[in-house]
């Protein structure tokens, strides 16, 4: 299609000169096939960009497989006799890579949120870093997670501590304290007193190798933030640290363009409108183009309120078509009254009771 335009120009052109400058730009076999490999090394970073460019999911966890990845693929590449006219340009990037993958250390969110991933765990860690990287990320996450399971229960923890404390033997020194193992003891009691000390200086190791080591096996189309949602009530720390660094996003695509429908909607005739306006409206449109304003909601409490007593009318209903008396109508037997109706007109029923003689009244009460 591109020769045929430049063919369709140059044939329209009557300058000679601009004739052929229009003729040059079509492209050799070997230019086609330079454009080709160029696509291709575009096309790694377009592949990379989009792991982690989601606006409704969490993909903070692709950040740093997705910049190994491109340095590995243009770095090979740079050195290949295939790539050589694009060897300058493939450093240039692959140095841009190195220098934003440094800057990833400044912060801690990236592997955190490597490790909150289900489907992972960390995983990506044991493959492609050597031990002592591997070590330092363990280390980071044990930190992090021990922290905030300290905020979390600290009320329980102090607790826990000062019932401890009162205890009678809890003031013994560790020397006169310490079990001394029988003969007949075995090493699965060395075992058992080896992880209690283990909880009692570490209450949050349970939990924390509890996710790490349990397989979990996540359903199609099920996504991180619904799998927290299902699961927070089983790793309750976890979760919470979810909360915290699930959101946050790996790009700034998505600020850039709020931002620039803020410009939009300040113009020069509303100039003065001010930030909590302008916030209103933003997620005003939002929720517009998103379809989020009028949707089915789902039923509620007031909703099962009308349905029971619709459903308790329905069997409280006295008559059929035919006129006859519906079964558990007990108010028509009696004729146009009702029980409670009788009982109150009638005021002899309990002179009755009164006038009842003494012996019914003490046979009636043994």
């Amino acid at each position: 299609h591109v020769d045929n335009f430049v063919t369709a120009i140059a044939r329209d052109e009557k300058d000679k000169t601009k004739w052929r400058k229009l003729e040059a730009l079509r492209l050799t076999s070997d230019e086609w096939e330079r454009a080709d490999l160029f696509t291709q090394l575009l096309a790694h970073a377009d592949e990379r960009q989009h792991a982690f460019s989601s606006e409704t999911h969490p993909c903070l966890q692709y950040a740093i497989p997705a910049l190994e990845g491109l340095y590995k693929a243009w770095s090979t590449r740079a050195a290949k006799d295939r790539y050589s006219h694009f060897s300058n340009a493939l450093h240039a990037g692959a140095d841009k890579i190195a220098e934003y993958y440094d800057k990833m250390g400044d912060s801690k969110a990236y592997i955190i949120s490597m490790y909150l991933a289900p489907d992972a765990k960390g995983s990506h860690f044991e493959k492609h870093w050597d031990v002592g990287l591997q070590k330092e990320a363990e280390a980071l996450m044990e930190q992090v997670f021990s922290e905030r399971y300290t905020k979390l229960n600290a009320a329980s923890m102090q607790s826990a501590a000062t019932a401890t404390s009162s205890k009678p033997g809890a003031s013994l020194k560790p020397q006169t304290s310490k079990r001394v193992l029988s003969d007949d003891e075995s090493d699965d009691d060395k075992t058992q007193l080896g992880s209690d000390s283990t909880s009692a200086s570490k209450p949050w190791y349970a939990e924390y190798c509890r996710y790490l080591q349990t397989r979990e096996d996540i359903p199609p189309g099920v996504s991180h933030v619904q799998w927290w949602g299902r699961n927070a009530y089983r790793y309750p720390t976890w979760a919470s640290l979810a909360l915290d660094y699930l959101p946050i996003m790996a790009m700034s695509v998505s600020s850039e363009r709020a931002f620039s429908q803020g410009g939009i909607t300040i113009s020069k005739r509303r100039n003065r409108l001010k930030g909590d306006i302008v916030e209103g409206l933003q997620c005003l449109k939002c929720a517009i183009q998103r379809d989020l304003l009028f949707k089915e909601h789902g039923p509620c409490s007031a909703q099962e309120d009308e349905s029971l007593l619709d459903a308790a009318d329905d069997s409280v209903d006295t008559t059929t078509n035919d006129g006859e008396l519906v079964e558990g109508d007990e108010s028509k037997e009696g004729g146009e009254h009702s029980w409670d109706e009788i009982l109150e007109d009638d005021d002899n029923i309990y002179e009755d009771l009164s006038t009842e003689s003494p012996v019914t009244t003490t046979a009636s009460t043994q």
